[in-house]
């Protein structure tokens, strides 16, 4: 069975792989945007994102050194910060809609949709300002279900509690890994309907977008009680 360890992200050597993370874990339900579109667009959102955060870690797989999962957290992070990450964003998906040849009109129908939805999330999310958020938290279709997740998640949490935060908020939806998030101990605090968003990816009419929070001091003690039973 394979060991992971989680270090440091380094853009220089991880980004590609980083990407690669990014198209297996999302490929499910943003397929047009990994497969249709620009082929740099997955590598140039995965450069954003770490942009964007001050606490960037990777699982890496010890015997063969590759990368398998990574979650990008910033902390603080303001709302003033956060729209203007929306709007970088859908700059950054505009270059891929616009001149560059790999874009299909499939992947623009997806992403106009799937990011009118997001808006919706975004103007009620944050609960509070500034605050602690994961930016982006993938794991390899390969690598999922053999606790790769959860080790990336407790080492930015314990990173996260030294740093003195005390409540991590994070943005998913429904087609994503929200069961994962509530059975780490985050709390579900916003429901907005989706509607038809994914409709072009998975043929859904029906899907919602969440707001989650997680206390650190209480997962910081049920660690340690982990720690002591194990």
């Amino acid at each position: 069975m394979a060991s992971y360890r989680v270090r440091p992200y380094d853009p220089d050597r991880d980004i590609d792989a980083c990407a690669r993370v990014q198209v297996s874990a999302f490929g499910h339900n943003h397929w047009p945007f990994w497969r249709k579109a620009h082929s740099r667009l997955a590598r140039d959102f995965v450069a954003f994102m770490g942009g964007l955060g001050n606490l960037n870690l990777v699982a890496e797989e010890m015997e063969s050194g590759r990368v398998s999962g990574f979650v990008f957290a910033a902390s603080p992070l303001d709302s003033r910060s956060l729209l203007n990450a929306s709007g970088k964003i859908i700059k950054l998906l505009g270059f891929g809609m616009i001149g560059l040849p790999g874009w299909k009109s499939i992947a623009f129908r997806h992403a106009r949709r799937f990011i009118s939805a997001m808006s919706r999330l975004m103007r009620e999310h944050p609960s509070y300002d500034p605050h602690t958020e994961i930016l982006e938290f993938a794991v390899h279709e390969e690598a999922q279900g053999k606790g790769v997740g959860r080790m990336l998640m407790n080492s930015a949490v314990r990173e996260l509690a030294r740093r003195g935060a005390k409540q991590i908020v994070l943005m998913t939806d429904s087609t994503m890994s929200w069961r994962f998030y509530e059975r780490y101990g985050y709390k579900r605090v916003r429901d907005v309907d989706f509607g038809n968003a994914y409709e072009l990816a998975t043929g859904s009419l029906s899907e919602h977008g969440y707001s989650y929070e997680l206390d650190i001091p209480d997962k910081m003690n049920a660690l340690q009680r982990e720690g002591r039973a194990a």
